[in-house]
């Protein structure tokens, strides 16, 4: 991974963290990277650059049930089930592209 995308609520020491261990830049989608307003019901609606790649990301992940809610006292558990549901995920398209 060379580069992940956070929120404004992630600023801090995960830059660093990051940077660190992985390898890995982190780019914070801020307000300043707004697209143009959109008017939408009341007010109006903001989009913000790749926060739909991350809720996408994040509703693949919700899809097996034991991700959907947080059952796990440990992050490490957390963490290996989350890529136990992203490798099924990408077993799966591979196989459908494969053909079978």
């Amino acid at each position: 991974m060379k580069l992940a995308w956070a929120d404004g609520s992630y600023r801090g020491d995960l830059a660093v963290f990051l940077q660190e261990e992985m390898g890995c830049k982190l780019e914070i989608v801020t307000r300043r990277d707004v697209a143009p307003t959109v008017q939408q019901g009341d007010g109006p609606f903001k989009v913000l650059a790749h926060r739909w790649i991350v809720e996408r990301t994040l509703a693949w992940i919700g899809r097996h049930r034991r991700n959907s809610k947080d059952y796990e006292h440990l992050p490490s558990s957390s963490s290996a089930w989350m890529l136990v549901a992203m490798s099924a995920l990408m077993v799966s398209r591979a196989a459908a592209g494969a053909g079978g």
